[in-house]
């Protein structure tokens, strides 16, 4: 039930009834709270959506309380579970939501935490999968987001070291994957931030 509700959130967002996704991710959220041990994720993945329809509604408190809450349950997936692939890139995600929103409703701080979290996170997937397209690129974006943040707060060597190492990483992976739109462009911002 809950990933059907989940399927019917992403698709009424797809639609622009954004409203309606907030009805239909707080079902799901419901229907998975009580969840036997081992169903985290599930609730981790619900609140995830509620906040995105929360976020599209334009409720952006109530959207980085709910990112917040699925960011709790996946630092706790993370300890019980041990650093896996996956555990690392769903905390990895939660936590750039999460900054983008405390961005947004004006809390630099916690911004400022969640995208240090992040750029950790994703350094340590780099080290267990090694160079795929995804680590370099997960990475190279997170140091462009820390790098903004810093440059906002007035620490511009900060900022300069983030989007130079944004750089070096947005290199690799057009050397590495080859000249494709999205590695262009990945390059091409990092170039922007750093110039």
């Amino acid at each position: 039930l809950g990933a059907a509700l989940l399927r019917a959130v992403e698709g009424l967002l797809n639609e622009g009834r954004t409203r309606e996704a907030v009805g239909f991710a707080h079902k799901a959220v419901e229907t998975l709270k009580d969840i036997p041990l081992g169903g985290e994720a599930d609730l981790a993945m619900a609140l995830t959506w509620l906040s995105r329809a929360e976020e599209a509604d334009g409720d952006l408190v109530a959207a980085a309380d709910h990112i917040e809450r699925a960011t709790h349950i996946r630092r706790q997936t993370l300890r019980s579970e041990g650093e896996t692939p996956q555990t690392l890139r769903d905390l990895s995600v939660s936590l750039d939501r999460l900054g983008d929103l405390r961005l947004s409703a004006g809390d630099p701080g916690t911004a400022l935490a969640a995208y240090e979290e992040e750029v950790t996170l994703d350094r340590r997937l780099l080290q267990i999968s090694g160079e795929t397209p995804q680590t370099l690129r997960d990475l190279s974006i997170s140091l462009n987001k820390l790098g903004d943040i810093r440059r906002e707060a007035g620490d511009l060597t900060a900022a300069t070291a983030a989007y130079e190492e944004s750089l070096t990483l947005a290199q690799r992976l057009r050397d590495s994957v080859g000249e494709t739109p999205q590695t262009l462009r990945d390059l091409s911002i990092s170039l922007n931030k750093l110039g």
